[in-house]
């Protein structure tokens, strides 16, 4: 899953950084980025790909009030400036819910029917 959101993003965002705009040579030297911390994720939000964003690995790796912010003002350049709060109503859905393999699943299969592009590394 994380291969596919690089992929989708280096290519429509031609390899930006969602932080700090460093242009990335390829996919496979991002990370796959997460606005709303995995830990803090509930459930399926850690999977939902409104939620995450081709990343370089300083940027992914280090927690600071800069990064975080300039990945929000990306993802609400994106996606509207609503989407942060978006994101926090979201993951509260997801709340005491138990991850299920076959969603997950499902998910994926969505989101490679929609990026036919996507190659296996």
């Amino acid at each position: 899953f994380p291969v596919t959101i690089c992929q989708r993003d280096f290519k429509k965002y031609k390899g930006a950084c969602v932080s700090c705009n460093r242009r990335l040579e390829r996919w496979e030297d991002g990370q796959c980025a997460h606005y709303r911390r995995y830990a803090t994720c509930n459930s399926y939000f850690k999977w939902n790909e409104l939620n995450l964003a081709l990343s370089c690995s300083y940027c992914n790796q280090n927690e600071d009030g800069v990064i975080g912010h300039a990945f929000g003002e990306e993802l609400k350049r994106r996606y509207g400036e609503n989407h942060l709060d978006w994101i926090e109503k979201e993951n509260q859905k997801y709340h005491g819910m138990k991850l299920e393999d076959h969603i997950i699943v499902e998910r994926v299969e969505k989101l490679l029917g929609d990026n036919p592009w996507f190659v296996l590394p």
